[in-house]
């Protein structure tokens, strides 16, 4: 094992394989933009982008403009001419060792020519790409103990999925080159979290079984899936938010007080822990303390089957088995086609005088309230920039410094699926049946609400 620096990485290159794909236009873009606009680059930063398409280096810019214009806005001609300048393009094909080898010459000519320095891998393609894109001899010659690989989630579709995924990834990236992102953890307010909690100690003393009664985690969309049917219907809402996002949001709302705050493993692994505590739910406990629903015209769209039983809402409620929460009820929900944004995390307190709320959407900010005297809390580097761009150009930054803090650890994915994949499988077998509710409506969350008002939340 090797410590990277955390310091200007110098010369960086940014190797983004998919680079005419979605994600390119949506988050990578915009996100070099928003750091090549505010001075945060590297120094010396180059981007290569990776497809199979035969694009001259000419087009691949003319492309990367048309990004800009539909996803940034109008740019000052001269500072656009600044920013394209940083692409060049080369074809790569994913079944074709020549391209690998052109590409590994390629970098080797610019070490020789400016110095080595570090390579950033966004793998912006589906993880079934990865085993023949990993599998050409010359990509071995083009990670480097240098090199750091960007993986987007989904990170496998159960436990067994994941595993393989990270053997395929070991193959090629020891643990410290592996930054797998989940954008949710570089939001400013999951990103105080640590500091809200750590920094004022009296405040420990509070935040445990014996004060808090509960805690709500939610994430509501009014958006559909009307151009993602065949890529969300094999997934469904738990898989697709649930397993990473507010899982992630969890074990950052409980995780234990680091000894060191700075040792990015000692973070990561007490993330880890809180996943590892999670009871694992029989079907019984599925029976009671799950939810699951689909909104009306979701089988309708393109790639959806006819008869999907894919959730587009869920509600759970979960346990951790440790000393600090046991007993405490955590309810989490999620869905598409709700009546307005909502992303937040609540902690209930069993005192009327304290309360806590860690708002991302529609605002971001953390509020907390002893004995009605409320105190808006501080963000980090909060920045007023579109959804998302502020996030990638964290997981960029931070993936060229080698700070794996705001990445997921392969024990918090084998955790995480451990928790999920029981649900999962009582679904299946329609041990909650699948409800219906109306898109654009409150339906969902009041038949949600019904049940668990029945319930009464036993733990």
């Amino acid at each position: 094992m090797y410590n990277i620096p955390m310091q200007d990485s110098g010369r960086t290159t940014l190797l983004i394989f998919g680079a005419t794909g979605d994600l390119m236009g949506k988050k990578i873009v915009p996100s070099l933009w928003h750091l090549f606009e505010k001075g945060r680059l590297p120094k010396e930063f180059e981007v290569i982008g990776l497809s199979r398409r035969s694009l001259s280096e000419e087009n691949f810019r003319a492309l990367v403009k048309e990004l800009m214009q539909k996803y940034v806005g109008e740019v000052a001609p001269d500072s656009a001419a600044r920013f394209l300048a940083l692409f060049s393009f080369q074809r790569v094909t994913f079944d074709q060792s020549d391209d690998f080898e052109s590409l590994a010459h390629e970098l080797d000519s610019r070490d020789r020519s400016r110095g080595p320095g570090i390579r950033l891998l966004y793998m912006a393609v589906p993880p079934e790409a990865f085993p023949q894109i990993f599998g050409h001899s010359a990509f071995g010659e083009i990670v480097t103990k240098e090199t750091r690989a960007i993986i987007e989630k989904p990170f496998g579709i159960d436990l067994s999925s994941a595993r393989e995924l990270e053997e395929v990834l070991a193959r090629r990236f020891t643990e410290e080159q592996l930054y797998r992102a989940d954008h949710y953890l570089a939001k400013p307010v999951l990103r105080t979290i640590p500091s809200f909690r750590f920094d004022d100690g009296s405040l420990e003393n509070i935040w445990n079984a014996e004060h808090i009664g509960s805690i709500t985690i939610r994430t509501w969309e009014p958006l559909g899936l009307e151009n993602r049917g065949a890529f969300y219907d094999p997934l469904g809402t738990l898989r697709d938010v649930g397993q990473n996002h507010l899982l992630e949001m969890l074990a950052l709302i409980a995780m234990e007080k680091p000894r060191n705050s700075g040792n990015v493993e000692e973070v990561r692994a007490k993330r880890a822990e809180v996943l590892g505590a999670l009871r694992i739910p029989n079907e019984d406990a599925i029976r009671k303390h799950t939810f699951r629903a689909q909104y009306e015209g979701y089988r309708a769209i393109e790639g959806v089957k006819p008869d999907s039983e894919t959730e587009t809402y869920y509600r759970l409620t979960a346990y951790l088995d440790n000393e600090r929460w046991r007993g405490v009820p955590i309810i989490m929900e999620a869905g598409k086609r709700l009546p307005r944004w909502k992303t937040e995390i609540r902690v209930n307190f069993k005192e009327p005088k304290y309360s806590a709320a860690f708002i991302m959407r529609p605002e971001e900010k953390i509020l907390f309230s002893k004995s009605g005297e409320e105190k808006k809390f501080p963000l980090a580097d909060a920045e007023d920039t579109k959804q998302y761009v502020a996030e990638y150009a964290r997981i960029i930054m931070d993936a060229a410094k080698g700070d794996q803090t705001l990445f997921v650890s392969e024990d918090e994915i084998e955790n995480a699926w451990r928790f999920i994949d029981p649900i999962e499988n009582a679904w299946k077998k329609n041990v909650i049946p699948l409800a219906f509710y109306s898109p654009d409506t409150d339906e969902a969350v009041a038949l949600a609400e019904k049940k668990w008002s029945d319930e009464r939340l036993p733990s």
